[in-house]
C-alpha cells in the first residue's frame, strides 16, 4: 500500500493530461478507456484496495519518519 501511496500523484498527474488533451478519435473519447480513480488504479497495480491506497497516503502526508519506516518495513499493519 505505501507503494501505491507513493504512485498515486503519477496516476493523477497523467488523468489530468488526459483531461487537458482534446480527444482526436472515437476511440480516445471513449468512456470506458481509462476510467477510474486515481487511488484504484495505483491499488490495483500494487494489489491492494483504493481505500488501502488513501491510508497510505495520509501516513505518507502526516506521519513521522519513524512511523513511515515501519510501514514500509511491514511492522504496522491494519487489524
Amino acid at each position: 500500500a505505501m507503494v501505491g501511496g507513493r504512485a498515486k500523484a503519477l496516476y493523477e498527474k497523467q488523468a489530468k493530461e488526459r483531461q487537458k488533451r482534446k480527444p482526436e478519435s472515437v476511440v480516445d473519447n471513449c468512456p470506458q478507456q481509462n476510467n477510474g480513480k486515481a487511488r484504484d488504479k495505483a491499488g490495483e497495480a500494487v494489489g491492494v484496495s483504493g481505500k488501502q491506497i488513501d491510508r497510505a497516503v495520509k501516513v505518507l502526508n502526516q506521519g513521522s519518519k519513524e512511523l513511515i519506516a515501519a510501514c514500509d518495513a511491514g511492522d504496522i499493519q491494519r487489524r
